[in-house]
Parts: C-alpha cells; sequence; structure tokens
C-alpha cells in the first residue's frame, strides 16, 4: 500500500502520523486537503486490489457483471 498522506502530520518512530490537531480542529482548507489526501490513499489502494488473483490462489470462485448488467462466475 502507498504512503499516508495528510496535513499537519510528522512520523514518529514507529512510521504512525501524529496529528497536531484533530481534523474538525483544522481550518476549512487544510480539511480539504486532508480529505484530497485520503482520496489518493483510496484511489491507490483500490488500484492496487487484485482480487481475481486472490480468487484464483484460494481456489474460490467470485461472480463478476459486465458493461450490460449480466452476471457470470469466474473460476
Amino acid at each position: 500500500m502507498r504512503p499516508h498522506h495528510d496535513d499537519g502530520e510528522s512520523p514518529d518512530s514507529g512510521g504512525e502520523a501524529q496529528f497536531s490537531a484533530s481534523y474538525d480542529e483544522r481550518d476549512g482548507q487544510t480539511q480539504a486537503r486532508t480529505r484530497k489526501g485520503w482520496d489518493a490513499d483510496i484511489e491507490a489502494a483500490i488500484a492496487d486490489l487484485d482480487l481475481s488473483a486472490e480468487f484464483r490462489a484460494a481456489g474460490r470462485t467470485w461472480a463478476e457483471a459486465d458493461e450490460k448488467g449480466q452476471v457470470f462466475r469466474r473460476r
């Protein structure tokens, strides 16, 4: 997973974020930058997913839908 983005954080020795203020205490611009960072983190996490490979490796079947909404099973 890619690194977490957030204004007002400084890494401690464990690499986790220490926040100087809670989200609600931040001004509107800082909150907007924080949300933008969260969105980037979520998009990166989704882009890194390969659930079909995980399901195949586990021997599981799964369902998908095509562009027309027709559901089909994969193995």
